[in-house]
């Protein structure tokens, strides 16, 4: 298309791709190709850079590891090889989001986990050990929290 401005046509496609209701690896792929030389020529490691937080804004979190193949292939990265700062940007950003994400699920169970105790406590019930309540999903806790509040609720008087 545009052989002597490899840059401009990467744009140009990475447009036209995101427009797309389903996305192609190879169409990913051949994108990146086109920026090999990122290395040696300022203007493709620009135009690079670029692409690669578009993308990764326009695509889904869940696509993060297709997207970063997608990459890799491009550009023909090898692990040993330096990769660009925006794309170890990316990668680190996904992480950190990753590590939120559990920190804020551990959180949640942690309290789930201290309500059960506290409501098997009021209930006078056996009070189950932590690495047991520790070894549920969040929706096991989640619901076992809920039988225990209704059966608190079924043992107050009705009052009117």
């Amino acid at each position: 298309m545009f052989s002597a401005t490899p840059e401009l046509e990467a744009r140009i496609r990475t447009l036209q791709l995101i427009r797309r209701a389903e996305l192609q690896f190879d169409a990913v792929v051949a994108i990146f190709s086109l920026l090999q030389s990122w290395r040696e020529i300022d203007s493709h490691k620009e135009t690079l850079n670029d692409i690669i937080l578009y993308m990764s804004r326009v695509f889904d979190a869940r696509q993060r590891k297709w997207f970063e193949q997608a990459i890799r292939t491009g550009l023909r990265i090898n692990a040993e090889e330096q990769m660009p700062t925006c794309f170890e940007a990316l990668l680190e950003e996904g992480r950190a989001e990753g590590r939120e994400q559990g920190r804020e699920q551990g959180r949640e169970e942690g309290l789930l986990m201290g309500r059960i105790r506290t409501l098997q406590e009021v209930l006078r019930q056996p009070v189950t050990p932590q690495q047991t309540l520790a070894s549920l999903s969040l929706q096991q806790l989640q619901s076992l929290a809920i039988q225990l509040q209704d059966a608190l609720e079924a043992t107050r008087p009705m009052t009117r």
